[in-house]
Protein backbone atom coordinates (compact mmCIF):
# COMPACT_ATOMS: atom_id res chain seq x y z
CA UNK A 1 0.00 0.00 0.00
CA UNK A 2 1.13 3.69 -0.96
CA UNK A 3 1.49 6.59 1.62
CA UNK A 4 -0.17 9.17 0.70
CA UNK A 5 0.90 13.03 0.95
CA UNK A 6 -0.71 14.83 4.54
CA UNK A 7 -4.26 15.85 3.59
CA UNK A 8 -6.52 16.90 6.40
CA UNK A 9 -10.39 16.07 5.46
CA UNK A 10 -13.50 16.79 7.04
CA UNK A 11 -16.10 13.77 7.55
CA UNK A 12 -18.45 14.49 4.43
CA UNK A 13 -22.24 14.55 5.52
CA UNK A 14 -23.32 12.56 2.95
CA UNK A 15 -20.85 9.79 1.35
CA UNK A 16 -20.51 8.94 -2.31
CA UNK A 17 -22.97 5.71 -2.56
CA UNK A 18 -20.94 2.38 -4.04
CA UNK A 19 -23.12 -0.71 -5.03
CA UNK A 20 -19.93 -2.91 -5.48
CA UNK A 21 -21.31 -6.55 -3.87
CA UNK A 22 -18.73 -8.38 -1.91
CA UNK A 23 -18.53 -11.13 -4.31
CA UNK A 24 -17.19 -8.19 -6.68
CA UNK A 25 -14.77 -7.11 -4.62
CA UNK A 26 -13.40 -10.68 -3.67
CA UNK A 27 -13.43 -11.27 -7.43
CA UNK A 28 -10.99 -7.92 -8.02
CA UNK A 29 -13.99 -6.26 -10.23
CA UNK A 30 -14.57 -3.30 -7.45
CA UNK A 31 -13.12 -1.64 -4.56
CA UNK A 32 -14.52 0.58 -1.51
CA UNK A 33 -12.52 4.08 -0.78
CA UNK A 34 -12.21 6.48 1.35
CA UNK A 35 -15.45 8.74 1.92
CA UNK A 36 -17.51 6.20 0.31
CA UNK A 37 -20.68 3.99 2.01
CA UNK A 38 -21.34 0.49 0.97
CA UNK A 39 -23.51 -2.51 1.83
CA UNK A 40 -20.24 -4.82 1.66
CA UNK A 41 -18.39 -2.27 3.32
CA UNK A 42 -20.97 -3.35 6.75
CA UNK A 43 -19.56 -6.98 6.37
CA UNK A 44 -15.70 -6.37 5.89
CA UNK A 45 -16.16 -4.08 8.87
CA UNK A 46 -17.61 -7.09 10.93
CA UNK A 47 -14.89 -9.04 9.68
CA UNK A 48 -12.37 -6.79 10.90
CA UNK A 49 -14.48 -6.26 14.07
CA UNK A 50 -15.17 -2.96 14.29
CA UNK A 51 -18.61 -0.97 14.28
CA UNK A 52 -20.26 -1.76 10.99
CA UNK A 53 -21.94 1.39 10.16
CA UNK A 54 -20.92 1.27 6.04
CA UNK A 55 -19.43 4.02 6.20
CA UNK A 56 -15.61 3.86 4.85
CA UNK A 57 -14.20 6.93 7.08
CA UNK A 58 -11.48 7.22 9.70
CA UNK A 59 -12.69 3.86 11.94
CA UNK A 60 -12.56 1.88 9.06
CA UNK A 61 -8.76 3.50 7.83
CA UNK A 62 -7.27 3.26 10.71
CA UNK A 63 -8.69 -0.75 11.56
CA UNK A 64 -6.69 -1.00 8.10
CA UNK A 65 -3.39 0.63 9.12
CA UNK A 66 -3.82 -1.87 11.85
CA UNK A 67 -4.24 -4.50 9.54
CA UNK A 68 -1.09 -3.63 7.90
CA UNK A 69 0.80 -2.48 11.28
CA UNK A 70 1.49 0.43 9.00
CA UNK A 71 0.45 4.25 9.50
CA UNK A 72 -1.07 6.34 6.42
CA UNK A 73 -0.01 10.56 6.17
CA UNK A 74 -3.48 10.55 4.53
CA UNK A 75 -6.41 8.70 4.49
CA UNK A 76 -7.23 10.20 0.81
CA UNK A 77 -7.59 7.64 -1.80
CA UNK A 78 -7.38 4.30 0.34
CA UNK A 79 -9.27 1.53 -1.01
CA UNK A 80 -10.35 -1.87 -0.18
CA UNK A 81 -9.82 -4.54 -2.68
CA UNK A 82 -9.42 -7.99 -3.09
CA UNK A 83 -5.87 -8.24 -1.47
CA UNK A 84 -7.70 -6.37 1.70
CA UNK A 85 -10.55 -9.37 2.05
CA UNK A 86 -7.42 -11.89 1.75
CA UNK A 87 -5.07 -10.35 4.54
CA UNK A 88 -8.31 -10.21 6.44
CA UNK A 89 -9.07 -13.55 6.31
CA UNK A 90 -5.58 -14.24 6.74
CA UNK A 91 -5.20 -12.79 9.58
CA UNK A 92 -8.08 -14.26 11.17
CA UNK A 93 -8.91 -10.67 12.99
CA UNK A 94 -13.00 -11.56 12.77
CA UNK A 95 -12.50 -14.17 14.84
CA UNK A 96 -9.89 -12.44 17.60
CA UNK A 97 -11.69 -9.02 17.65
CA UNK A 98 -15.82 -8.84 16.63
CA UNK A 99 -18.35 -8.39 19.37
CA UNK A 100 -20.30 -11.49 19.43
CA UNK A 101 -24.09 -11.90 17.88
CA UNK A 102 -26.50 -13.27 19.77
CA UNK A 103 -26.99 -15.36 16.55
CA UNK A 104 -23.32 -16.35 16.73
CA UNK A 105 -24.66 -19.95 17.96
CA UNK A 106 -26.69 -20.84 15.11
CA UNK A 107 -23.99 -20.64 12.68
CA UNK A 108 -22.98 -24.02 12.88
CA UNK A 109 -20.43 -26.08 10.38
CA UNK A 110 -24.13 -27.56 8.96
CA UNK A 111 -25.17 -23.91 8.28
CA UNK A 112 -22.06 -22.90 6.55
CA UNK A 113 -21.85 -26.62 4.32
CA UNK A 114 -25.63 -25.68 3.20
CA UNK A 115 -24.92 -22.08 2.39
CA UNK A 116 -21.79 -23.54 -0.22
CA UNK A 117 -24.27 -26.56 -0.97
CA UNK A 118 -27.18 -23.94 -2.41
CA UNK A 119 -24.45 -21.92 -3.90
CA UNK A 120 -22.81 -25.18 -6.35
CA UNK A 121 -26.53 -26.27 -6.78
CA UNK A 122 -28.37 -23.25 -7.79
CA UNK A 123 -25.22 -20.88 -9.17
CA UNK A 124 -25.32 -18.22 -6.28
CA UNK A 125 -23.21 -15.69 -5.44
CA UNK A 126 -21.61 -16.12 -1.81
CA UNK A 127 -24.09 -13.21 -0.59
CA UNK A 128 -27.39 -15.10 -2.24
CA UNK A 129 -26.01 -18.16 -0.81
CA UNK A 130 -25.75 -17.13 2.61
CA UNK A 131 -29.14 -15.12 2.39
CA UNK A 132 -31.35 -17.97 1.73
CA UNK A 133 -29.29 -20.13 4.27
CA UNK A 134 -30.02 -17.03 6.58
CA UNK A 135 -33.76 -17.29 6.21
CA UNK A 136 -33.24 -21.41 6.81
CA UNK A 137 -31.90 -20.83 9.83
CA UNK A 138 -34.79 -18.37 10.62
CA UNK A 139 -37.54 -20.81 9.84
CA UNK A 140 -36.51 -24.26 11.14
CA UNK A 141 -32.77 -23.38 12.78
CA UNK A 142 -32.09 -25.90 9.87
CA UNK A 143 -32.93 -29.00 11.30
CA UNK A 144 -34.67 -31.34 8.94
CA UNK A 145 -37.59 -32.38 10.63
CA UNK A 146 -37.95 -29.62 13.01
CA UNK A 147 -42.08 -28.92 13.63
CA UNK A 148 -43.41 -25.49 13.93
CA UNK A 149 -43.42 -24.18 17.48
CA UNK A 150 -41.37 -23.07 20.22
CA UNK A 151 -39.09 -25.61 21.97
CA UNK A 152 -37.39 -27.26 19.43
CA UNK A 153 -39.98 -29.61 18.50
CA UNK A 154 -39.03 -32.14 16.02
CA UNK A 155 -40.83 -35.30 14.60
CA UNK A 156 -42.88 -36.70 11.35
CA UNK A 157 -44.40 -35.05 8.67
CA UNK A 158 -46.87 -36.80 10.10
CA UNK A 159 -46.81 -35.39 13.19
CA UNK A 160 -46.19 -31.97 11.96
CA UNK A 161 -50.34 -32.16 10.83
CA UNK A 162 -50.98 -28.51 10.05
CA UNK A 163 -48.02 -26.88 11.32
CA UNK A 164 -45.38 -25.56 9.53
CA UNK A 165 -42.49 -28.58 8.43
CA UNK A 166 -38.97 -29.10 7.77
CA UNK A 167 -36.33 -26.23 6.37
CA UNK A 168 -38.40 -23.66 4.80
CA UNK A 169 -41.74 -24.45 7.38
CA UNK A 170 -43.77 -25.40 4.76
CA UNK A 171 -47.25 -25.40 5.64
CA UNK A 172 -49.46 -25.33 2.61
CA UNK A 173 -50.91 -28.76 2.20
CA UNK A 174 -50.41 -29.05 -1.78
CA UNK A 175 -46.69 -27.67 -0.66
CA UNK A 176 -46.07 -30.36 2.04
CA UNK A 177 -48.02 -33.23 -0.20
CA UNK A 178 -45.44 -32.14 -3.03
CA UNK A 179 -42.32 -32.20 0.07
CA UNK A 180 -44.03 -36.00 0.65
CA UNK A 181 -44.33 -37.18 -2.35
CA UNK A 182 -40.18 -36.34 -3.52
CA UNK A 183 -39.14 -37.59 -0.25
CA UNK A 184 -40.49 -40.98 -0.66
CA UNK A 185 -39.89 -41.19 -4.35
CA UNK A 186 -36.07 -39.26 -4.11
CA UNK A 187 -34.97 -40.64 -0.92
CA UNK A 188 -37.36 -43.68 0.21
CA UNK A 189 -38.83 -41.37 3.06
CA UNK A 190 -42.33 -41.94 4.24
CA UNK A 191 -44.72 -39.66 6.23
CA UNK A 192 -43.76 -41.75 9.30
CA UNK A 193 -39.61 -41.43 8.86
CA UNK A 194 -37.79 -38.22 10.40
CA UNK A 195 -37.38 -36.17 7.40
CA UNK A 196 -33.29 -35.75 6.75
CA UNK A 197 -31.06 -33.03 5.11
CA UNK A 198 -30.66 -34.77 1.59
CA UNK A 199 -34.30 -35.18 0.89
CA UNK A 200 -35.42 -31.45 2.41
CA UNK A 201 -31.98 -29.72 0.67
CA UNK A 202 -33.03 -31.82 -2.50
CA UNK A 203 -36.98 -30.68 -2.28
CA UNK A 204 -35.90 -26.93 -1.86
CA UNK A 205 -33.66 -26.73 -4.86
CA UNK A 206 -36.26 -29.20 -6.81
CA UNK A 207 -38.75 -26.14 -5.94
CA UNK A 208 -36.91 -22.97 -6.77
CA UNK A 209 -35.53 -24.83 -10.09
CA UNK A 210 -38.75 -25.91 -11.05
CA UNK A 211 -41.10 -27.24 -11.48
CA UNK A 212 -41.26 -30.34 -9.21
CA UNK A 213 -43.19 -33.90 -10.49
CA UNK A 214 -44.32 -36.66 -8.73
CA UNK A 215 -46.86 -39.30 -9.65
CA UNK A 216 -50.57 -39.42 -8.49
CA UNK A 217 -52.17 -42.77 -7.22
CA UNK A 218 -53.40 -42.97 -10.71
CA UNK A 219 -49.69 -43.76 -12.11
CA UNK A 220 -50.05 -40.29 -13.69
CA UNK A 221 -47.19 -37.89 -13.71
CA UNK A 222 -48.01 -34.41 -11.95
CA UNK A 223 -45.72 -31.29 -12.14
CA UNK A 224 -46.30 -28.92 -9.41
CA UNK A 225 -44.71 -25.70 -7.65
CA UNK A 226 -42.38 -24.04 -10.30
CA UNK A 227 -40.58 -21.03 -8.60
CA UNK A 228 -37.80 -20.84 -11.57
CA UNK A 229 -39.15 -17.20 -11.27
CA UNK A 230 -38.19 -16.37 -7.60
CA UNK A 231 -34.71 -18.15 -8.40
CA UNK A 232 -34.32 -15.71 -11.13
CA UNK A 233 -35.03 -13.06 -9.19
CA UNK A 234 -32.72 -14.22 -6.10
CA UNK A 235 -29.92 -14.05 -8.91
CA UNK A 236 -30.60 -10.48 -9.20
CA UNK A 237 -29.71 -9.35 -5.73
CA UNK A 238 -26.78 -8.21 -5.42
CA UNK A 239 -26.70 -6.87 -1.38
CA UNK A 240 -27.23 -9.11 1.47
CA UNK A 241 -30.15 -7.01 3.06
CA UNK A 242 -31.69 -7.07 -0.67
CA UNK A 243 -31.41 -10.94 -0.83
CA UNK A 244 -32.57 -11.48 2.42
CA UNK A 245 -35.59 -9.84 2.11
CA UNK A 246 -36.40 -11.10 -1.20
CA UNK A 247 -35.99 -14.30 -0.10
CA UNK A 248 -38.12 -13.77 2.91
CA UNK A 249 -41.04 -11.76 1.37
CA UNK A 250 -41.16 -13.73 -2.16
CA UNK A 251 -40.12 -17.16 -1.48
CA UNK A 252 -40.37 -18.30 2.06
CA UNK A 253 -43.29 -15.37 2.40
CA UNK A 254 -43.95 -16.04 6.56
CA UNK A 255 -47.03 -14.43 8.19
CA UNK A 256 -44.74 -12.28 10.06
CA UNK A 257 -42.65 -9.94 7.88
CA UNK A 258 -42.30 -7.30 10.47
CA UNK A 259 -38.81 -5.26 10.23
CA UNK A 260 -37.78 -6.82 13.29
CA UNK A 261 -38.33 -10.08 11.44
CA UNK A 262 -35.82 -8.92 8.29
CA UNK A 263 -33.46 -7.47 10.39
CA UNK A 264 -33.14 -10.94 12.79
CA UNK A 265 -32.95 -12.75 8.98
CA UNK A 266 -30.26 -9.83 7.44
CA UNK A 267 -28.01 -10.52 11.04
CA UNK A 268 -27.87 -14.09 10.58
CA UNK A 269 -27.18 -13.78 7.03
CA UNK A 270 -24.03 -11.74 7.54
CA UNK A 271 -23.00 -14.32 9.87
CA UNK A 272 -23.43 -17.02 7.02
CA UNK A 273 -21.45 -14.87 4.57
CA UNK A 274 -18.54 -13.86 6.84
CA UNK A 275 -18.38 -17.61 7.26
CA UNK A 276 -18.58 -19.32 3.74
CA UNK A 277 -15.70 -16.28 2.43
CA UNK A 278 -13.43 -17.44 5.30
CA UNK A 279 -11.47 -20.81 6.15
CA UNK A 280 -13.64 -23.28 7.58
CA UNK A 281 -11.44 -24.33 10.38
CA UNK A 282 -13.07 -21.10 12.20
CA UNK A 283 -16.65 -22.44 12.38
CA UNK A 284 -18.18 -24.07 15.21
CA UNK A 285 -18.80 -27.95 13.91
CA UNK A 286 -22.29 -28.49 15.73
CA UNK A 287 -24.92 -31.04 14.57
CA UNK A 288 -28.21 -30.17 13.55
CA UNK A 289 -29.60 -31.76 16.47
CA UNK A 290 -28.36 -29.97 18.95
CA UNK A 291 -30.16 -26.63 18.13
CA UNK A 292 -32.77 -28.04 19.36
CA UNK A 293 -32.30 -25.71 22.58
CA UNK A 294 -33.32 -22.62 21.53
CA UNK A 295 -32.49 -19.39 23.75
CA UNK A 296 -36.07 -17.60 24.10
CA UNK A 297 -34.38 -14.42 22.23
CA UNK A 298 -34.72 -16.51 18.54
CA UNK A 299 -37.59 -17.76 18.09
CA UNK A 300 -36.53 -20.30 15.78
CA UNK A 301 -39.00 -22.48 14.37
CA UNK A 302 -42.11 -20.13 14.77
CA UNK A 303 -42.24 -18.79 11.47
CA UNK A 304 -44.08 -20.43 9.43
CA UNK A 305 -44.64 -20.15 5.26
CA UNK A 306 -48.34 -18.07 4.81
CA UNK A 307 -50.95 -20.63 4.01
CA UNK A 308 -52.75 -18.07 1.86
CA UNK A 309 -50.12 -17.05 -0.49
CA UNK A 310 -49.45 -20.41 -2.36
CA UNK A 311 -52.82 -22.14 -3.46
CA UNK A 312 -51.66 -23.58 -6.29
Amino acid sequence: MIKLKNILLAQPQDYNENTASLDDIIAGKAKICYGEESDALKIIQKMLGISTDGKFWDGTAKAIEKLYNTTYNSYEGLCIGRNTIKKIKTSNISTTTSKKSKYDYLITQHVVDTAKELKSKLALTNIQAAAMAGNLVAESGLVPNRIQGFGGKTGTQRQSGGLGYSYAQWTYWARKRALAKYAKENHGITLDDDMTHTAAIGFLIAELKGPVKYKNKKGETVTYNDFSSMLSGIKKQKTIDNASDYIMVEYLAPKNQSEEKKQKRRDISKLILIQITKPTTTTTTTSPSQLNLTPPDVDIGTDSLDPTRYKY
